[in-house]
């Protein structure tokens, strides 16, 4: 390799490693710029259990974390039980009473229209047990107390929940802990939420039918669920409004598939199944046409690919990856994991602001366009995340990719056809700048395993107000569930199925619907700057530009470390 192209290379794999230190704080960007839109509030879920299973679990201090914070309730009274001991033997809970911390009043005993709520930023990380007992305590603040496991009618236990709230700890400071749940306010672009019963809460699993934003850009979906478990012999989902946006649903759908344990079932774009039993991995890696390191590609471990290596305004960022076909398959199953991006997500926002009071005049027109005119667009920004496979010599297309949403990835399955290659397959991904995060890449290339499809229509669907609105969504008929308003939800029934012998369950929730955004941008359209989008690759070009804006900007780092301090 000549010394130029070895200065470019390592030029290029330095520029990956500082591009990911950038990446957490672009997240962290996003963070400070939400921020005086959050109002502290966080979510906690109630578990109850019974007096005899408590000790199990209710855990001591540890080095690690506080212990609970565990309340006695006794008719009117409260108390706080300190030094905390559980006698198996004779079935009686022992402690020290101390007066009631008020703090922990926070709590709302009610939940709201969004859910039960507490103030994080004032009351303790502790996390709470509640002790209601019909004995009348006589005791005093700092003596001993014994209560039998008999006189204990109930117990609930209050835990962050991090399935309502959608909260992700980054692992640094208080300042930043709020990541995720920032992004879900409401001025964040996304789609209706879907959560599951998985046993002991409704879990967040992703989100529906992403990037439909208008009526001409309505499409299936096919959602994989994860932790699904049969309630009575029921399956509960729950779909949500969570964002200024106006959420249209007309068909949902679970689909339970039985297949070999040993294998892994994914759906592609189209609703079609496949198996996956023996996974290859990338043996090389190249970006930008220099390579690179196969490492990011090779587990799920959030430790993300995002696109960001080529700043040329005149080109999209790229990956290809090179997949050993040592049976010489005649097709390849390309296993992805990937979201997209948080950077994404702002800088598609601060796009929508250049419209001013102009946006919904604008939103009203390409409400009018061909469903193809709207998705050339989109593929010529890169918005999408372009599939290709080399065959004899030449790139050829294989699919687009749809927008996933930032807050959950997706395991993408997309078929492709070996005809024309050689034992070395390479595939091509194409986004634009810092678009798309993808965390895995494996190819599968054994023989579909035979499964078995049931799909399940909803036996009931319930909103928030107790309406019964099954008809609206059993089948894709134009006879749309409007969800207009934050608070917004529908609980799904569906009949509980067993697994075939021999085999187990994956679950795809398959949708139909679009949203639009909710929006009230202020000050005069920029109509200059607004043309320049019409061009292929000017929201490439505009992520870079606002990238750069705000590395340079000294008042974006110095806000984080305020934030961190």
């Amino acid at each position: 390799m000549k010394k130029e192209q070895r200065l470019q290379a390592n030029s290029i794999l330095q520029t990956i490693k500082t591009k990911k230190r950038a990446n957490f704080y672009i997240s962290l960007l996003v963070v400070v710029s939400f921020l005086n839109l959050v109002v502290g509030c966080s979510y906690y879920r109630i578990k109850s259990t019974d007096a005899n299973s408590m000790s199990s679990k209710i855990k001591p201090e540890t080095p690690k974390g506080k212990a609970k914070y565990i309340i006695i309730h006794s008719g009117y009274q409260k108390w706080h039980l300190s030094d905390v001991t559980f006698n198996e033997d004779t079935k009686e809970v022992s402690g020290t009473l101390d007066l009631f911390d008020e703090s922990h009043n926070l709590y709302e005993p009610k939940p709201n229209k969004h859910g039960r709520r507490y103030k994080l930023n004032k009351v303790d990380k502790t996390e709470e047990v509640h002790l209601y007992t019909s004995k009348e305590i006589t005791e005093s603040s700092g003596q001993q107390i014994t209560i039998p496991y008999t006189d204990i009618s109930k117990v609930e236990l209050y835990n962050s929940d991090s399935t309502t709230a959608v909260l992700s700890a980054v692992g640094i400071t208080l300042g930043v802990i709020v990541l995720i749940a920032v992004i879900i306010v409401a001025t964040k672009s996304s789609c209706p939420f879907v959560y599951v019963n998985d046993g002991d809460s409704y879990a967040f699993n992703g989100e529906i039918y992403p990037g439909a934003i208008l009526p001409n850009l309505e499409r299936d979906d096919y959602l994989k669920l994860n932790g699904l478990k049969d309630s009575n012999g029921l399956y509960n989902l729950k779909i949500t409004n969570e964002l200024k946006e106006i959420q249209n649903t007309d068909l949902t759908e679970l689909i339970v598939v039985n297949h070999p344990e040993n294998s892994l079932v994914l759906m592609d774009q189209k609703g079609e199944v496949y198996t996956l039993q023996n996974e290859g991995q990338p043996i090389n890696a190249y970006c930008n046409d220099f390579k690179v390191s196969t490492k990011p590609f090779l587990t799920t471990d959030k430790h993300y690919y995002s696109f960001n290596t080529n700043e040329s305004v005149t080109n999209p960022n790229e990956v290809v990856l090179e997949f050993d076909n040592n049976h010489k398959s005649e097709l390849g199953k390309l296993h992805l994991n990937l979201k997209n991006t948080y950077w994404m997500d702002y800088m598609y926002g601060k796009f929508n602001e250049q419209f001013g009071s102009y946006y919904n005049t604008f939103h009203k027109k390409q409400r009018k366009l061909a469903k193809e005119t709207c998705e050339k667009w989109r593929s010529d920004q890169y918005i999408p995340l372009a599939i290709y496979v080399k065959q004899n010599k030449e790139w050829k297309f294989i699919e687009n990719i749809n927008t996933v949403g930032p807050l959950s990835a997706r395991d993408i399955i997309v078929p492709i056809p070996l005809t024309g290659t050689s034992e070395k397959v390479q595939i091509k991904l194409v986004s634009g700048y810092m678009f798309w995060d993808l965390d895995y890449a494996g190819m599968d290339f054994s023989k579909n395993e035979n499964v078995k499809l049931t799909t399940l229509k909803p036996i009931t669907a319930i909103d928030e107000n107790g309406n019964n609105v099954t008809a609206l969504l059993s089948e894709k008929d134009k006879k749309y569930l409007v969800q207009p308003s934050i608070g917004n939800e529908v609980i799904l029934n569906f009949p509980a199925i067993k697994a075939s012998p021999n085999s187990k369950q994956s679950f795809f929730f398959k949708t139909n619907g679009y949203y639009e955004y909710i929006r009230d941008y202020k000050g005069s359209p920029n109509f200059v700057k607004l043309k320049t989008f019409r061009e292929k690759g000017a929201l490439n070009a505009y992520s870079i530009e606002l990238y750069k804006d705000f590395v340079s900007d000294s008042k974006n780092l110095s806000l984080i470390a305020s934030k961190n301090e």
